[in-house]
């Protein structure tokens, strides 16, 4: 009797340590995963308070233009044709005349409209000859290096907003530019400037006079950009850093 009391209390133990070990497991704070972007939505947010892409300003292409700078020759992707937007926008914010033949052939490469590419080519590079000076600026695509796809139909057609810092003989300006690229000829091409680009909304600019060397930009002057005409905060949505934004 006394033997089968003890085997009973023994196996009470054994059941109320049990209930313990898996109370403890149960309620053990379970080891926090950094979120996955991918399966949640959540990204890195940038310098600037906006996502971080993967695209980087400058990068693409799969050779380059006459005028040995700019790349050509993007895939169908819509990240393509954001590489695309910034890399043609670029040139054509640049305008390097020292050599007009150079100049002319880019231009009627980046443009579907091979002739309308052409004769804008032409038109600056008599416009720099006429008034040595008056075209040309340096233009950066990092800073602060922001882009929205308004729109995209991969290998079909895309509208694309950017943010760029353009350095000019009187300073620096900050400002948006919008333009759609169109997939002819086996990769993404600027299309007519008079051509929709769908719902992308631009702010305002941003000017430092007398400045020589690219600004370093603040929150301040992100929300100054990203204020409309009657002073109203701008919708944010959908804008994104280049992976080398600040650069």
């Amino acid at each position: 009797m006394r033997r089968r009391w003890w085997i009973m209390g023994a196996s009470l133990i054994v059941v109320i340590i049990a209930a313990i070990v898996l109370s403890m497991l149960l309620n053990r704070p379970e080891k926090s995963a950094a979120p996955d972007p991918a399966s949640t939505g959540v990204s890195t947010i940038g310098k600037y308070g906006f996502p971080v892409s993967t695209i980087k300003a400058g990068g693409g292409g799969k050779t380059l233009a006459p005028d040995g700078v700019t790349p050509l020759g993007y895939g169908p992707s819509c990240d393509d044709a954001v590489r695309a937007t910034m890399n043609y926008l670029k040139f054509m914010s640049t305008n390097d005349t020292k050599n007009p033949d150079q100049l002319i052939a880019t231009y009627k490469l980046v443009f579907a409209d091979q002739k309308a590419g052409e004769d804008l080519g032409k038109g600056f590079a008599q416009m720099a000859k006429e008034s040595p000076g008056s075209v040309g600026t340096q233009a950066s695509f990092t800073r602060p290096g922001l882009f929205k796809v308004g729109s995209c139909k991969e290998g079909e057609t895309a509208a694309i907003g950017v943010a760029v810092t353009l350095m000019e003989s009187s300073g620096a300006s900050t400002r948006f530019f919008k333009q759609r690229v169109v997939f002819e000829r086996g990769t993404w091409l600027l299309a007519a400037q008079d051509e929709s680009t769908g719902s992308i909304e631009t702010g305002g600019s941003i000017f430092e006079e007398g400045a020589t060397k690219f600004p370093e930009l603040t929150a301040k002057n992100i929300d100054e950009l990203f204020t409309d005409s009657q002073g109203k905060p701008m919708d944010r949505q959908g804008w994104q850093e280049v992976a080398n934004a600040g650069t």
